[in-house]
């Protein structure tokens, strides 16, 4: 994993380092704004601050997304039956970031 500068908080502390990429989501769950450009570039704690205070945070947007990929180290693996998941058991490092989606999956 790439080593992140630490973010500082209001009072000038050192806070640890945000790993995730993280961009805001409008109430159809897509971006506001591209994805693509989220994608090579680290959003910002002053971007973050300002969506959740003042910008993107309002009655459009109800919702954070990571960014996968390169820029967060993130990769998504979906199983979408018995085998794909006995297959990943079998194949990848146990993660406690595992979800079930609304359709089972």
């Amino acid at each position: 994993m790439r080593e992140r500068q630490p973010s500082v908080s209001r009072d000038g502390q050192a806070l640890p380092p945000r790993q995730l990429n993280l961009i805001p989501l409008g109430t159809d769950k897509k971006p506001l704004g591209t994805w693509k450009a989220s994608q090579g570039t680290m959003t910002t704690d002053v971007e973050l601050t300002t969506w959740m205070t003042t910008g993107a945070w309002d009655d459009r947007c109800n919702a954070f997304a990571v960014v996968t990929g390169f820029i967060s180290d993130i990769v998504v693996v979906y199983s979408d039956s018995k085998d794909a998941e006995d297959w990943c058991q079998t194949n990848l490092p146990p993660t406690p970031w595992m979800v079930n989606t609304a359709k089972g999956g």
